[in-house]
């Protein structure tokens, strides 16, 4: 198997992932939801054809879903990087980060 393909393999599972576990739609929905023939979605799952850049927009748009999730399988939660940005600091330095953040959103008011 080339490159390409275990490529398009490996998202066409991220798709279906997308589709079964966070979406939780049918393939007609979902097709219908990103603009795309029933048909080639199941073309796109199972591997066989890749998406077009427009459709990975699309995607990504409608799912809430990153490129670099769809595209490489990396997860980049804003809650995962949230918590990892926050664990450096202790409780009290957040406290008087958000004290200082509701300050200058005042001051943009």
């Amino acid at each position: 198997m080339t490159n390409k393909e275990i490529l398009k393999k490996e998202i066409g599972t991220r798709v279906k992932e997308i589709r079964e576990n966070r979406m939780h739609m049918n393939k007609h929905d979902f097709a219908k939801l990103i603009g795309m023939q029933n048909q080639y979605l199941g073309t796109v799952e199972s591997g066989k054809r890749g998406l077009t850049v427009e459709k990975v927009v699309e995607i990504c748009n409608k799912t809430n879903v990153s490129a670099d999730y769809l595209l490489r399988g990396i997860n980049y939660s804003i809650e995962d990087l949230s918590k990892k940005i926050l664990s450096k600091y202790d409780e009290e330095d957040i406290n008087k980060s958000f004290e200082i953040m509701k300050d200058l959103v005042s001051l943009i008011k």
